[in-house]
Parts: C-alpha cells; structure tokens; sequence
C-alpha cells in the first residue's frame, strides 16, 4: 500500500499540533503505521544546533523533510507539523493550512510565545515579527476559529483518509 504524508502549517496556537495528534491516535488506532513529526520535536531532537532565522528555518524543514522521506521509504506514514508550508517542490504530500487570525492564536497561546516576542524576549515568531506565508495550494484549509476540533478532524477523516484508505 502507497504511503501518506499529511503536513499541518500554519501560525502558532492556531491549533495544528492539536488537530495532528488527535488525527495521529484515530490513524495508530486503525492499525495503520503512522509517526507523528511535531516541528518543535524535531528541532528539539534532530535540530538543537538551529535558530529561528530564515536560514535556519529553511535547514529545519530540509531536515524534516528527509527524515519524512525515510519514513516514507520504509512503509511507514506520516504526519507533520511545522509553522512552515511544505515547498512546492515537494510531491505527494497533503497539506492542510489551520488557517486562524493571529489575534485568536495570541488568546489561545499556551506556550506564552506571544507574551514572549511582545517583551522582546523572543524574536522570528511567525505572526508576530516574521509574516507568515500560507501554502499556495493547500490540500484542505481549516478555519480552526470557526470550526470545532471535532468538525475538523471529521473533515480531515472523510476527506483524506477516504481518499487514500478506503
């Protein structure tokens, strides 16, 4: 069977994370082999040498997307999480753009992230100091201000997994 990439971008707090780990255990639990690569996971593990620069941004995706690509390479599939758009270069993956205004993503921010670039105590957040640019063709693009996370991971569900699995 063909293996899968679906890849979450979009602002901080805007609830990609959430939407991915919810869709990541309703995946494992229909036996389908699945990793889950959380951006912040990567650069926590795979990335500790990286900033937030553009530069470095740009190293931190090539990095994800090789270990998405050796993944895939051996069966299994995966999905993504970055504040970062998969390139349009790359092929065959299902890009979903968790599309939230930043002032809802700043009242949602549990990590404090806003609070922190607003003091000056951190630079290069998406949103904030640096313009996030949203993919050019998403997949799918979830409004997460105006949808429940049930209504999306459904959506997701349905649309994806319906194409690909069933």
């Amino acid at each position: 069977m063909k293996t899968f990439t679906i890849w979450f971008t979009g602002l901080p707090s805007s609830g990609k994370t959430t939407l991915a780990g919810i869709l990541y255990d309703h995946i494992r639990d229909l036996g389908i082999p699945i990793v889950m690569l959380d951006g912040d996971d990567v650069r926590k593990y795979v990335s500790p040498d990286l900033g937030y620069t553009t530069k470095e941004r740009n190293k931190q995706m090539k990095r994800m997307y090789g270990i998405n690509n050796l993944l895939r390479k051996n069966g299994i599939n995966v999905i993504a999480c970055t504040n970062t758009p998969p390139s349009d270069e790359e092929y065959d993956i299902k890009t979903i753009y968790v599309k939230c205004p930043v002032d809802v993503c700043k009242k949602r921010d549990v990590k404090g992230l806003y609070a922190l670039a607003k003091k000056g105590k951190l630079i290069n957040l998406m949103g904030f100091d640096l313009k996030y640019k949203p993919p050019k063709k998403p997949y799918l693009i979830l409004e997460t201000d105006k949808l429940d996370i049930i209504k999306c991971i459904d959506i997701i569900i349905e649309l994806i997994l319906g194409e690909l699995y069933l």
